[in-house]
């Protein structure tokens, strides 16, 4: 019997995201997580809909996005669009994929930080290959793009905002993609299996947030 493949809802999910918008946006429990706002010269429309272009075509891969030498951003970090190495090898998997049988495949797909530094890179960037590109440390993400004058930088995430970039102390990094009633947020970020859209707990910590039930 042919193993279900890992599929997203493409068509459905956009549409869900933009009227989760359109409805308000409430603020969030106060964190130790950090986040730095967009880059204002750039709209918070272009900026989310390059986030949304890996949703369910791009597999976790640890390293992925950066360079051999892991200290930046690698050649698909630094190219417009998407890879299609990315693509041919997400079809090659299926239900039972495990990241872990494919550490440091750098071109295979994108870690947590190489999925936002693409994502930064095909937001701000008009040609492949210029610069060093956006891929750091998922946990100093958001203090380097502040300091990079690329946004603002604040010590939680209340009052979080759709296009706001969430580095975490557990070494994680995420988007903001909208902020429902409850306080839950809903997220796109690369983490196992793959680049995805996920929701946080409610501003009361209850896991059967709106946030989630919408992912």
């Amino acid at each position: 019997m042919k193993k279900r493949k890992i599929r997203y809802d493409r068509i459905l999910l956009p549409i869900l995201i933009l009227c989760v918008i359109i409805f308000g946006i409430s603020s969030c429990h106060k964190t130790e997580e950090t986040k730095v706002q967009s880059k204002p010269i750039h709209t918070t429309t272009d900026f989310l809909k390059n986030a949304l272009k890996p949703v369910g075509q791009t597999l976790y891969i640890y390293g992925g996005g950066w360079n051999e030498a892991q200290t930046g951003s690698g050649t698909e970090a630094l190219t417009l669009g998407l890879s299609k190495e990315w693509k041919s090898f997400y079809d090659t998997q299926d239900s039972t994929y495990n990241y872990e049988n494919y550490m440091y495949e750098i071109h295979k797909g994108l870690d947590c930080s190489g999925y936002i530094g693409w994502t930064i890179y095909n937001t701000l960037e008009t040609k492949s290959n210029h610069g060093n590109g956006y891929v750091l440390k998922a946990e100093e993400m958001t203090k380097t793009y502040a300091n990079m004058k690329l946004g603002s930088y604040k010590d939680s995430i209340q009052n979080a905002k759709p296009g706001d970039i969430v580095s975490m102390a557990n070494a994680h990094v995420y988007i903001v993609l909208c902020v429902c009633e409850d306080g839950s947020l809903l997220i796109a970020h690369s983490s196992p299996p793959g680049v995805k859209i996920s929701g946080t707990y409610d501003q009361n910590g209850n896991s059967n947030s709106q946030a989630v039930g919408y992912a």
